[in-house]
């Protein structure tokens, strides 16, 4: 994939450049970024919106490796979350994906309780118990 690309010109699928108000606003100037310049915080709103994730995964994957508690604009942790609670669809596909995750989980996993956030906890139990059958 190439990141020098945006989500708008990777997928088929084209908004309207008339942008509405809100967060859907937001979410259409974060689809014309390229991938390589988006930020903590669009790709956290991009991945709650499940707006093109599947370009989003590798990128997401890898600014967690820096910093697992990476946050956007709420707290400690909430890429991590957002990332945590994409479709299982998404994991099934790219197992290879799901597979990195869940080692750096398994390495992280005493500095993530360390945050003290019970969600993110929970949304990081839930993955690694293999609720995501691609990762088993």
């Amino acid at each position: 994939m190439d990141e020098n690309k945006s989500i708008d010109q990777l997928q088929s699928i084209h908004i309207s450049t008339d942008a509405p108000a809100g967060i859907t606003s937001r979410c259409l100037q974060c689809m014309r970024i390229p991938i390589k310049d988006l930020s903590k915080e669009q790709v956290r709103l991009l991945l709650s919106q499940d707006i093109g994730t599947i370009f989003l995964l590798d990128k997401t994957i890898q600014i967690l490796e820096e910093d697992i508690l990476a946050d956007g604009d709420f707290y400690p942790g909430d890429l991590l979350s957002a990332l945590l609670n994409v479709s299982e669809v998404y994991w099934k596909s790219n197992s290879d994906l799901a597979g990195r995750l869940y080692s750096l989980l398994n390495q992280q996993r005493s500095l993530i309780q360390k945050a003290g956030h019970k969600r993110l906890d929970r949304e990081v139990a839930q993955f690694m118990a293999g609720q995501f059958s691609a990762v088993n």
